[in-house]
C-alpha cells in the first residue's frame, strides 16, 4: 500500500523515497528503529535519500565559478530560503509544512544508522531498476535516484 508520505508499509516490505532527510537526527534515528520494528523477520526495507557526498562533489567540481557554485550547492541540500515568507499564508505554509530537509545523508552515515536500528544485509542499490524484491517496481520511479542513495536492509 502506498502512502501519500512516500512509504509503502507492510509487514514484509516498507519502502521511504525523500522521505529521512525531512527529518531532525533524532527523528530520523526513531523512525529507523520502528520502521525495523514494523518488519517480520526477513522483511526488506528501501530508502532513497539525497547523497550528501554527490551534492559536495558537484560543488567542488562547479566551485570555480563563484557565487552562483554556492547557491547551488544551497539549493542543493534543501535548506535555504530565496524568498522572504512574507504575508500569513507563506508563512503559515512554511511553520506547517516540512519541505526543507532537517538532515543530509551519505551512504556511510545511512550504513551506521539502519546498523544501529537493528537492520543487517545492508546493500547500496543503483536506481528504480535494481530492486531486491521486485515488489518495490509498483512504487519506484527513476527520477528519485538523481543524485541519491538508494539502500536495501533486512530485519535480522
Amino acid at each position: 500500500m502506498k502512502c501519500a508520505s512516500g512509504f509503502m508499509w507492510g509487514d514484509e516490505l516498507i519502502f521511504a523515497s525523500h522521505v529521512l532527510e525531512h527529518l531532525p537526527l533524532a527523528d530520523a534515528r526513531v523512525m529507523l528503529q520502528r520502521v525495523c520494528r514494523a518488519l517480520v523477520p526477513g522483511g526488506l526495507f528501501r530508502v532513497i535519500v539525497p547523497d550528501l557526498d554527490a551534492i559536495i562533489a558537484a560543488y567542488l567540481k562547479d566551485a570555480g565559478n563563484g557565487a552562483e557554485a554556492a547557491h547551488g550547492f544551497v539549493r542543493g541540500l534543501g535548506i535555504g530560503a530565496e524568498r522572504s515568507r512574507v504575508g500569513l499564508r507563506a508563512r503559515l505554509r512554511e511553520a506547517l509544512s516540512n519541505a526543507r530537509h532537517q538532515w543530509m545523508w551519505t551512504e556511510a552515515s545511512l550504513r551506521t544508522e539502519l546498523t544501529v536500528a537493528g537492520f543487517t544485509d545492508i546493500t547500496r542499490r543503483h536506481g528504480a531498476k535494481d530492486l531486491g524484491d521486485l515488489r518495490f517496481a509498483a512504487v519506484e520511479q527513476e527520477k528519485r535516484h538523481m543524485r541519491a542513495v538508494c539502500l536495501e536492509a533486512s530485519r535480522a
